[in-house]
């Protein structure tokens, strides 16, 4: 980017954000206040237009007026605020994964405070549909609700996939592209429904995901990125039934998957969701290897909470020690 393409942008930026927090160039200027005061009206013109140089001290002023951070800053400069926000949710949805919830829901406070991004394109709406569940779920027990946000987000990518009781209907998956984020809702309302006492249903539900994602027709990528956690939570769900030869099937038809496509990345979860069957049908000896591979694999990938969940589960619930 040069000099002229970097202060175009550098006006977009600070004019677009301006506008929509319903800020006038006046107001962002300071001229009518000493204590904030920047620039003149006029030359706040000539830096929307990206006709003049801004230098750091400036530019600093606007962005705190603006409620930007310059790490924000440097993201929109060469992105977008879609990008933007999802930067600052992916950020905090790995709270999710560790359990963090309230962590979790102070990140999304935060972040619905920025207002970097117009809460009513779609996505974005789906996006806090979503994160206000997973608060609903986790934070307040309330699984009733929390079902009814998720199955409002999904409405927003997927049209008539939700019927008026809220049970995905399986014979439109096929036909859904499904990204990542329609994924997550999906595998939330299994949980949700295992959580109301429906079990039965959400293992129906992963198990038509799954039968639709292997068709021919469905994109590599997509079968990538989505197939091996669906294969390890019907493992969960089999396990939890105790149909544990369906639950084994399940697991090396994962394994299999996730070595053959080279897609490692739940062959710790995997493994140890095999040492669990092993486990509960008296294969201890097997049952070990398994849950030790899946600690080391999760050792590997530097996911120590995770690894040392496994060691715990592994001796509290089976009495096996890792050592």
């Amino acid at each position: 980017m040069d000099n002229a393409q970097y202060k175009t942008k550098l006006g977009q930026i600070i004019k677009q954000a301006r506008e929509h927090r319903g800020i006038t160039q006046q107001e962002l200027s300071g001229v009518d206040n000493d204590a904030k005061f920047i620039c003149t009206v006029r030359h706040l013109k000539r830096i929307e237009r990206g006709d003049v140089d801004l230098n750091h001290f400036m530019l600093l002023k606007i962005l705190e007026a603006l409620r930007i951070d310059i790490e924000d800053f440097s993201v929109m400069l060469h992105g977008n605020d879609m990008k933007l926000f999802y930067n600052h949710f992916g950020k905090a949805w790995e709270h999710v994964f560790n359990e963090e919830y309230e962590t979790f829901k102070t990140k999304i406070d935060e972040l619905k405070a920025k207002e970097y991004c117009d809460t009513s394109i779609a996505a974005v709406k789906q996006a806090m549909l979503l994160c206000d569940a997973v608060i609903y779920k986790y934070l307040d027990g309330n699984h009733a609700a929390s079902l009814e946000l998720l199955c409002d987000a999904l409405r927003l990518t997927a049209p008539g996939l939700i019927n008026e009781k809220n049970v995905v209907k399986s014979s439109k998956i096929k036909d859904l592209k499904l990204n990542i984020m329609e994924y997550r809702i999906l595998k939330q309302i299994a949980l949700d429904k295992d959580d109301l006492g429906k079990k039965r249903e959400a293992i129906n539900i992963e198990t038509a995901t799954i039968t639709s994602l292997e068709q021919e027709d469905v994109d590599y990528s997509v079968q990538k990125k989505l197939l091996p956690t669906l294969y390890y939570n019907l493992s969960y769900n089999l396990i939890d039934e105790k149909e544990y030869d369906k639950a084994d099937e399940i697991i090396d038809h994962g394994l299999t998957f996730c070595l053959s496509t080279g897609e490692l990345k739940m062959i710790g979860s995997l493994s140890y969701s095999k040492g669990r069957v092993l486990a509960l049908t008296e294969h201890k000896e097997q049952a070990k290897i398994w849950f030790r591979q899946s600690y080391d694999t999760f050792v590997s990938e530097g996911k120590f909470k995770r690894a040392e969940l496994v060691k715990n589960m592994a001796a509290q619930k089976h009495g096996i020690n890792l050592g």
